[in-house]
């Protein structure tokens, strides 16, 4: 592979850049949750002052999220690994029965996983981010603050995950609908980064707005809009 130099060039630059790139968009956008929330709950519009304030709650939240895309690719290869190193696909496809049922089983499990990384992915980011801002708790311990709710009131938040699939394919739909009325200009103007959240921002209110109202239906002290009466998380003097 070092004997051609386009090869080498995408291993030992390439890769790298798009990690650095990955690692910096993960950054910014773990610190921008909690301002966004800082600005919906305050009424405001600012960034200089909750980037400083945040900047601890952020930072823990970006290490959390590199930690878990980590262990979820890992665990989705290791999951994708074992149909291929067994010969579950070659099976299946051979006809064989035992290769169709671990094809099935397998596949369920692999199902399974999905589907609860994208619940911990939304609870992460509908109810943990909120009780870190909420509370100033790093993480680890706002996970340990939410997991008595989710093992008491399970049921609640797995329709709460539900409603919100609903809400994301509706807003799809209308994001379809709108990018082929306008002839596809619409789908460019979404492309740009801050056109495109000017025009979502109503969808990103009311999703964010959701599950602070369903937090604060728990308990008094998960409601964050008690945070305008009071001195701002993390903010000293």
């Amino acid at each position: 592979m070092l004997g051609h130099w386009g090869a080498t060039l995408l291993v030992f630059v390439g890769i790298p850049l798009l990690i650095a790139a990955i690692l910096a968009l993960v950054w910014v956008t773990s610190r921008f949750k909690l301002i966004f929330l800082d600005n919906l709950v305050r009424g405001r519009a600012q960034i200089a002052e909750p980037w400083r304030r945040l900047g601890t709650l952020g930072d823990s939240l970006f290490l959390f999220r590199v930690g878990f895309g980590v262990v979820a690719f890992v665990v989705g290869a290791i999951l994708v690994g074992t149909l291929v190193g067994l010969g579950i696909f070659t099976g299946a496809s051979e006809g064989r029965g035992l290769g169709i049922v671990g094809l099935v089983a397998v596949g369920l499990l692999f199902l399974a996983f999905v589907i609860a990384v994208v619940y911990a992915a939304l609870f992460l980011d509908s109810f943990v981010v909120p009780i870190m801002y909420r509370h100033n708790l790093l993480v680890m311990p706002a996970w340990r603050a939410f997991m008595p709710w989710l093992s008491t009131d399970g049921a609640s938040f797995f329709l709460y995950g539900l409603f919100v699939l609903l809400l994301f394919l509706a807003a799809a739909i209308a994001i379809v609908a709108f990018g082929l009325a306008t002839c596809c200009i619409g789908f460019i103007f979404l492309a740009i980064p801050y056109v495109g959240t000017i025009l979502l921002l109503p969808f990103l209110v009311t999703y964010r707005y959701l599950s602070l109202e369903f937090l604060a239906q728990l308990d008094p002290t998960l409601d964050v809009f008690v945070a305008t009466q009071e001195k701002a998380p993390a903010e000293k003097g």
